[in-house]
């Protein structure tokens, strides 16, 4: 009887998960050049560096998002511990962390108001789409402990400070969704109205019309906003309370020069929202949005000269402190999407000031020289200095064109002779001059040459 003939093996090969993506070489510099922005500015502002954990208990984005909102029913990564008694998420969102931080170390003890900046991935288990990812990366602000309206000016005063400073060109979006008593109210004018319009609604928004009839502002089907456009706005149903703190932060955004466009169909959904809210988006060029497709033209958020893409959002949650077991806390705070900014600084070709002016290459052309060549990178880099070098130890022709390829100007050449008489060789790859000089004022040459 013939052997059966054993299947070949296939080997597996590893690879990364769908939704999410490896950053390598030069796609790190946008990033790098934003992060340098954003914390320098946040740190300006008066805010300070928090890094929370990117594993929660899941409760505390259950309580602090509201068990109705999408990330909770539909987006959230979670999971028991290895003991099976504690549900564990993967962070979906920053607010909540932040929040619980400020509980958890009894921050309500310290000066008010709290200020931090954070940054970090998160993960939404969403329909992938280009450009969109299951983990994500956040860069935002909290004010935490001041209930007055320049809490909320100063967050929207920072991100349009930080998108000129990018050299981005957007649109900042505001409304007001009211203290509780105002939300109520609306809910009603809003309910009744579209009980009317029930018919009319797409399959989704009925469904929420009885629980939660602000997701119809999320929905984006062309009848559902056509709608939302002929619906009560939410700045007729303020009190008075809340009309003169919304009227305060628009004379401060005004008082400083900000451009902003109040939109009256502007809601949060999520429960925790109270007073003003605001979206930042990408602004389109005129000829780009002449560019567009009727279709693509009404799916632009508000107006059509705002249009673009949304790059951040913000907005006060009062009550999310006190949802969370804590003392009731005033706090506002601003979330801005890492990607969608760097997609729209490469898409706006903005220029990227590296800052590698102190960059060079050490080129090592013996076995000897690699030990002195270390000894030497240990003392640039404690200068201050960024050294590149080829540990291969390659012909010096081969460690020339990779310098070239690097675009770096000045090169320092360490051979068997350098050694010997403890200096180097420092070589201008523009001039194509060189000279030699001495190991012990390597440093202060090096800073003469980088001056030229």
């Amino acid at each position: 009887m013939p052997k059966k003939k054993k299947k070949p093996e296939v080997k597996e090969v590893v690879q990364i998960l769908r939704g999410m993506q490896d950053l390598l070489g030069s796609e790190r510099k946008p990033w790098d050049y934003f992060f340098e922005k954003a914390k320098k500015l946040a740190s300006g502002f008066g805010y300070e560096k928090i890094n929370t954990p990117i594993l929660e208990e899941q409760w505390l984005f259950k309580k602090g998002l509201g068990e109705a909102a999408e990330i909770i029913k539909k987006q959230i990564y979670e999971f028991f511990d290895r003991r099976g008694k504690i549900r564990i998420a993967l962070r979906p969102d920053f607010a909540p962390c932040v929040m619980r931080a400020y509980i958890d170390h009894e921050m309500f003890n310290l000066p008010q108001p709290v200020r931090l900046y954070y940054s970090g991935p998160v993960f939404r288990y969403e329909k992938l789409e280009p450009k969109r990812y299951h983990q994500f990366h956040i860069f935002g602000l909290q004010s935490i402990g001041l209930d007055k309206p320049i809490a909320d000016a100063e967050l929207i005063v920072y991100a349009d400070t930080l998108f000129k400073n990018l050299g981005l060109k957007v649109n900042i979006e505001i409304n007001n969704m009211g203290c509780s008593r105002c939300r109520s109210f609306y809910r009603k004018k809003l309910y009744n109205f579209l009980k009317k319009k029930k018919k009319n609604l797409c399959v989704e928004c009925r469904e929420h019309l009885e629980k939660n009839p602000f997701r119809i502002f999320d929905c984006e089907k062309r009848t559902c906003q056509e709608i939302v456009l002929l619906s009560p706005q939410l700045l007729n149903s303020l009190c008075p309370k809340c009309e003169a703190y919304f009227s305060k932060a628009l004379e401060y955004l005004d008082g400083v020069g900000v451009v902003y466009h109040l939109n009256p169909y502007l809601i949060r959904s999520a429960d925790y929202y109270n007073g003003p809210i605001f979206e930042i988006y990408s602004s389109l060029s005129s000829e780009k949005f002449q560019s567009l497709s009727p279709k693509e033209k009404t799916a632009l958020p508000g107006l059509p000269e705002v249009g673009g893409v949304k790059l951040g959002t913000g907005g006060r949650f009062d009550r999310l402190a006190q949802s969370l077991g804590g003392p009731s806390t005033p706090a506002c705070g601003l979330s801005l999407g890492v990607e969608r900014i760097v997609d729209e600084m490469k898409e706006r070709k903005i220029k990227i000031h590296n800052g590698k002016k102190n960059r060079i290459f050490l080129c090592q052309i013996s076995d000897l020289s690699l030990l002195e060549g270390l000894k030497l990178k240990k003392l640039l880099v404690e200068e201050g200095f960024e050294v590149v070098d080829d540990l291969k130890n390659e012909s010096l022709s081969a460690q020339l064109e990779k310098a070239n390829k690097l675009n770096l100007r000045f090169i320092l050449i360490l051979g068997h002779q350098e050694i010997l008489d403890k200096s180097i060789i420092i070589r201008d790859l523009i001039t194509h001059s060189q000279e030699v000089v001495s190991r012990e004022k390597i440093v202060n040459e090096l800073k003469k040459c980088l001056k030229r």
